[in-house]
Parts: structure tokens; sequence; C-alpha cells
């Protein structure tokens, strides 16, 4: 009986230390509280980002001097209420959807993209991801639920503006989750992916970060992915970009910056040799997380729109 009793004290240990370990990588990968919602719209201020902060600020500033149309709203599958600010031309342009990174916020992290975009004539649905912005939620999935998410904001833009030209555009975790969406059953307008710094897997880029800090993320792997499923209710290996491009219906571009200490861009070189056929990449030297546009605007730029071109060239869009 004591022994019995010795037993199911270690088991009931174990099972709470499991959950408060579990819960603690929850708050701090998945959970975000919003407390620091104004650092979501203000340049990132690590100190590879300190030489572009002029350019940054610029950006930054010129993209909130466009002004929006309207916030429209859709509900997502598991019915939370989710947000995008809409920047409407005319019907017979192009939209560009595009779907920012983790805890940032659209108008920050396409400060260039949405300017660029815009100026170009197309009409751009800026996102703001569950647990983001004006979207319902606090729990961030890696591109799990987020990728549905954006599969129904296709639905959205086809229903109000009758199957117009799509192009999605996603950097970081907005660039993960746009490569999970590829292998979706995709109506035929949606033409084309941009995806910008994009990691592998969640696991990945976890791991990657909690490496920088000294943490020796593969004993904590078995936790990780019990606190995905308890408290995010999800299974990370759902978000698995390597596999997804596998299953692509439409062409990608992967932008990496081989400076970027956050997402290792080796990442986007094993997701471009998952599908070479499919997916085209362009490595930015020494450009930091996201910041190709602003360290090497000519040639993004360039790569950008020659890769749409070449779209175009095969028939997909129709640009007015």
């Amino acid at each position: 009986m004591v022994i019995l009793i010795i037993i199911l004290s270690i088991l009931a240990f174990l099972i709470l230390a499991t959950f408060v370990v579990s819960f603690v990588i929850y708050l701090r990968c998945f959970y975000n509280d919003r407390k620091n919602k104004p650092q979501a719209y203000a340049p990132i201020s690590k100190p590879d980002y300190l030489p572009y902060m002029d350019e940054m600020n610029a950006l930054l500033a010129e993209a909130k001097s466009i002004k929006y149309n309207e916030y429209v709203y859709i509900k997502s599958f598991d019915g939370k209420k989710l947000a995008a600010k809409l920047y409407f031309r005319d019907d017979s342009s192009p939209f560009i959807i595009e779907i920012h990174g983790y805890k940032g916020s659209g108008v920050r992290d396409f400060s260039g993209g949405l300017t660029e975009f815009y100026r170009r004539g197309y009409n751009v649905l800026l996102i703001d991801h569950r647990g983001h912005g004006e979207s319902d939620g606090k729990t961030i999935t890696f591109g799990v639920k987020e990728s549905k998410d954006i599969f129904l904001w296709i639905k959205y833009l086809n229903e109000r503006f009758n199957y117009p030209e799509i192009i999605l555009y996603g950097i970081s975790m907005g660039g993960n989750t746009v490569l999970n969406v590829s292998k979706m059953d995709l109506s035929a307008n949606v033409l084309a992916i941009i995806s910008d710094c994009p990691y592998s897997t969640p696991f990945d880029i976890i791991k990657s970060v909690a490496e920088s800090m000294g943490i020796n993320a593969k004993l904590l792997k078995p936790f990780i992915y019990i606190s995905a499923f308890l408290f995010a209710h999800v299974n990370l290996n759902n978000a698995n970009a390597l596999k997804a491009v596998k299953e692509t219906k439409v062409p990608i571009l992967l932008i990496h910056g081989t400076g970027d200490l956050l997402v290792p861009y080796q990442m986007s070189v094993e997701i471009q040799k998952s599908n070479p056929k499919d997916i085209d990449l362009l490595l930015v030297e020494k450009a930091p997380h996201g910041l190709s546009y602003v360290v090497d605007k000519e040639l993004v730029v360039s790569k950008l729109f020659n890769f749409l071109d070449n779209v175009k060239q095969k028939g997909f869009i129709n640009f007015k």
C-alpha cells in the first residue's frame, strides 16, 4: 500500500510538473496579452535593426499616411471576429492580401509593401491575425489556425468582389502561414504567393529562438507540443511549410535576408528545395529579419514584379 501511494504521488507530481511547464511555455510562446500593443506598431529596435532606423521610420510614416477605406470583418471557423483594413483602388485591379508576423502589425511589417503595391494600383487587404490588432483572441498558433483564417479572407474577397485576382504576401509568421495556404483547395483566381523570411515549421523557429537564448529546446520539445495541444488547441505539425509547398497550386516566391538572426535564411533554402519547380528564392545579402526591402529596395522590387510579370505572361494576371 505504501509503495502504491509513493507511485501515485510520483505520477501526480509528474503530471503537475508537466502541466506547469507546459503552461509557462504557452505564456511565453503562444499567448499575446496585447499589453505591448503600441510596440507592434513601432519599428523594432534590436541592435541589427538600428542602422536602418531612419529608413524604417520614414516607411512607417508613409504607410500610415495612406488612408484605408474601411475596416472589414469576418468570422473565423472557430467563431472569432477577424479584422482587416481594406485599401480599395478599383474593381479592375488585383487584390494583394498582406499577412504580418508574430506579435506584429500589418502597417509596421508591411510599411514598405503596403505603399509599394498601393501606389502601383493594387487593392490591398491588410489583415490583423487572430490575437492581434482588432481581431479577437489571445492565442497565436504559428500558422496552424492562421492559415485557415487566410482561406476565409480569400472567400470573403471572392464573395464581395466576384472572384478578383488575388496574390498572397506574408512575412515571418505570415510567410509560414501563406505557405501552408498553398496546399489548400484554392480558387483559380488565387494566382501567386510571396513569402518573406518564413520559418519551415513552428518547432524549428521556437527551437532557433530558444537556442539563441541558451535554452536547450530539444529537451523541451515534448512540453512545447503538449502546451500547443492543451492550451492553444493545435497540433504544431499542421503548419509544416516543407510539406505544404509540395502540394502548392500556385507559383511561390521566397525572399530572405542572409543577415536574419531570428529566422535563419537556411530555412527558406530548405523550403525551396522541397519544390524547386514551383518556388523561386531571392536571398538579400546581410539583410536582417524582415528588412530585405529596406536593405536593397531596388533588388527586391525588381524581383517581386519580375515574378508577377512572369505570372502575367503565363496568362494568369490581367493588369489594367
